[in-house]
């Protein structure tokens, strides 16, 4: 376990929690044929919940808002939830838990499929979450939560609160985030302070072009941008004048770059959760954006050179495979 950094301020994350479900193949095959399953795991996962558990391994305290079911893979979830130092009094039930069946090939590309379950109700304003929300000065949210309107409403509900008592919201848009209704888009971007997209997610929201257009263009939509790059590292840009909850000295009126870690990846699920975790981590020490881009890519390069993106956090831990 990593020592606790000093005097951190609290963070909450807001979104899934799944159990995620991988099967390494030699190839994925065409519509109506076959393939051998080579080896698999069943490891925790969800974008929001690899990053609650990244900020967890990192000693920062937090508080995870997530939605549990209530059936026996539901508290398998909470059980191995519970075995961390998260703070778990914002968790809140349903019915059924969801899971991810991922099919990584031998060149590591990933093909998902996902059913989010209670996952994708809408969040209640709990007496526990308000606290929480009105004492971190960090709400880390991700794009998958805002896919469906109901959901999304609440979320968004909880980031206006959270702004109200003077917190910054960071936002992970997640790969799906053109499917998000535009106008549900625009007062997320509206209510975000750091932007945590990858090169992909970037071109969605502003369109193609250099890193470092990208991130002018993003900057437009946050104070502060940061463009995650997998082996090529990490970029940042900020508005000028822009700070931090944590600092009042954070403005990078450059392009910061922070190269990535050379290790040899195995599985790179997780890897962008585990950058947003040692990211903010960071910032919520007081550190300045490069160190935070090292920090960020540090706990990536800790993640992928091992199988599942949880697996870092919790090893050994067995959910069953199907």
């Amino acid at each position: 376990m990593t020592p606790e950094i000093e005097a951190p301020i609290a963070i909450v994350v807001m979104g899934d929690v799944m159990v995620d479900y991988q099967y390494d193949i030699a190839t994925f095959p065409i519509s109506g044929q076959d393939a051998a399953i080579l080896s698999a795991r069943a490891t925790l996962g969800g974008s929001a919940a690899n990053a609650a558990l990244g900020l967890s391994h990192l000693g920062v305290p937090t508080a995870f808002a997530t939605r549990v079911g209530t059936d026996s893979l539901g508290r398998k979830v909470l059980e191995a939830l519970q075995s961390t130092s998260l703070n778990l009094e914002t968790v809140q039930f349903g019915q059924q838990t969801g899971y991810t069946i991922t099919f990584i090939e031998a060149s590591s590309e990933r093909t998902m499929f996902s059913f989010r379950g209670c996952g994708a109700d809408p969040f209640d304003l709990t007496p526990a979450l308000e606290s929480e929300l009105r004492r971190a000065r960090l709400l880390l949210l991700s794009g998958y939560s805002l896919l469906q309107q109901e959901q999304a409403a609440s979320v968004l509900r909880a980031a206006t609160l959270f702004k109200q008592s003077g917190g910054q919201v960071a936002l992970d848009p997640s790969p799906m985030i053109n499917h998000i209704d535009p106008s549900l888009r625009a007062v997320m971007l509206g209510l975000t302070d750091i932007l945590l997209p990858n090169r992909s997610e970037a071109e969605a929201l502003v369109g193609p072009g250099s890193v470092e257009a990208q991130l002018h263009r993003l900057t437009e939509l946050a104070p502060c941008a940061v463009i995650k790059q997998g082996s090529q590292g990490a970029s940042a840009l900020t508005r000028p004048g822009w700070s931090s909850a944590s600092s009042e000295s954070q403005s990078a009126p450059s392009i910061l770059h922070a190269p990535a870690l050379p290790v040899k990846s195995v599985d790179t699920t997780g890897a962008g959760d585990a950058f947003n975790a040692g990211f903010l981590a960071a910032l919520a020490r007081g550190e300045n954006l490069s160190q935070c881009l090292q920090a960020g890519n540090a706990l990536a390069a800790q993640v992928v050179v091992v199988r599942g993106g949880s697996t870092l956090y919790l090893p050994g831990l067995d959910f069953g495979i199907l």
